[in-house]
C-alpha cells in the first residue's frame, strides 16, 4: 500500500506492510535453494539478476570496516532499484536471505520481521532429514509457510 496523506491535517499516514515482489534464500555456496517471485506481470528473469546482483552487496557490507556487524543477521537495505528496494539479511551459517520489495516507503522493521520469520522456516525446512543438504527446498510446508509470510505482508 501506498502511503497516503490526509488532506485536512497534512501529515503522513502509517504505512501499510511492506509489499515483497521476490524472497530468496541463497546456500553458502551462493546457490540458490529457494528463489520465488510473487510481483504480477514482471519477468522473473530480472529478479534473478537483482538477487544476483544483491551477492556482491552482501560481501561489501560484511567487509565494511565502519559498520559493526548486525546482532541479528540483519544487513538493511543492500541497494534500491529503480522500482524495488533490495533487503539482506545473513545467518550465522553464512545463507544469505534476499528480500525484493515493491514499497519506496517500507519500515526496516516490517522488513527485518519478514527476514527472520523466512529464516525460522528455512531452518525448519533444511532441518527435515529428508532435505538433502545443499539442493532447492521443495518442501510444500515450507512453500504454504512462505505463501503465508509474503500473503500477509501484501
Amino acid at each position: 500500500q501506498l502511503v497516503e496523506r490526509h488532506e485536512r491535517s497534512g501529515k503522513m499516514a502509517a504505512a501499510g506492510p511492506p509489499r515483497v515482489a521476490c524472497l530468496a534464500v541463497i546456500s553458502r555456496t551462493n546457490t540458490p535453494i529457494f528463489l520465488r517471485c510473487y510481483a504480477k506481470g514482471v519477468d522473473e528473469l530480472r529478479f534473478h539478476y537483482i538477487v544476483y546482483g544483491a551477492l556482491d552487496l552482501f560481501d561489501e557490507k560484511a567487509r565494511a570496516p565502519t559498520s559493526p556487524p548486525p546482532s541479528d543477521g540483519f544487513l538493511g537495505l543492500l541497494t534500491p532499484t529503480i522500482d524495488y528496494r533490495v533487503y539482506g539479511y545473513v545467518t550465522n551459517s553464512h545463507m544469505k536471505l534476499v528480500a525484493v520489495v515493491v514499497d519506496e516507503e517500507a519500515r526496516e522493521q516490517d522488513i527485518r520481521q519478514i527476514l527472520i520469520q523466512l529464516h525460522s522456516l528455512t531452518v525448519d525446512a533444511l532441518s527435515n532429514p529428508f532435505q538433502v543438504h545443499g539442493e532447492a527446498i521443495t518442501s510444500r510446508k515450507y512453500e504454504k509457510g512462505v505463501q503465508q509470510l509474503v500473503g500477509s505482508s501484501t
